[in-house]
């Protein structure tokens, strides 16, 4: 009996070693997938992005094509959290993560940049198609019907600015830098609109 008293030790032993490496395994996924995700609304994060922008550079360097980023940013949203809390402005924020989520296809990336800021990173895109596709989901956010335990919460716009690589910076992160000053453009001249970047606008950094 002895022989298969070992064989049932052995087939134990090696199911609990099974069991512990599958969770170990599993633990480390999730922790590194939420290293990578914003909390609140579940888009990629700032160091998705960062990663992101030199993996597309390289990728378009390679097969010399284009790489579009739009940046946007929601118009007035800290009025948003000072009258309905919070709570509200979260809503509003995963209402709005919700559209880009929708909105991005194939290569497509989209990124919580910060606070009310997002970005996408369009892989492929020209500069008219990042516009028309930038307009078009601004159009859609300015229709949502938001509401929190039974509250409306009010209608919201987005401003935004696009660039692409090669044109607007010899690098992707000039090319987001343009981006975000052709963003700061558009909230300056009255918000809600989408403004393409222009030769004079700088590739230093302005984004917090």
């Amino acid at each position: 009996s002895n022989p298969r008293w070992l064989l049932l030790a052995g087939l134990l032993i090696s199911a609990v070693l099974t069991a512990a490496i599958w969770r170990l395994l599993t633990s480390e996924a999730t922790a590194v997938t939420a290293s990578l995700h914003d909390g609140l609304t579940g888009l990629h994060n700032r160091r998705f992005l960062e990663a992101s922008l030199k993996r597309e550079e390289h990728r378009a360097r390679r097969s010399e094509t284009k790489v579009a980023i739009v940046q946007f940013d929601l118009d007035l949203f800290k009025k948003v959290n000072d009258t309905f809390g919070h709570a509200a402005g979260d809503e509003v924020l995963r209402c709005v993560s919700e559209v880009l989520r929708v909105a991005t296809r194939g290569d497509d990336i989209v990124c919580r940049y910060g606070g009310e800021e997002f970005t996408l990173i369009l892989p492929g895109a020209s500069l008219a198609n990042a516009e028309a596709r930038a307009i078009k989901i601004g159009k859609h956010i300015a229709k949502l019907k938001m509401s929190l335990a039974g509250q409306a919460l009010p209608s919201i716009t987005l401003s935004g600015g696009v660039a692409v690589f090669p044109e607007d910076g010899d690098t992707l992160e000039e090319v987001l830098r343009r981006a975000d000053h052709a963003l700061l453009r558009a909230k300056r001249e009255g918000r809600a609109r989408i403004l393409i970047a222009r030769p004079d606008d700088p590739t230093t950094s302005q984004i917090g």
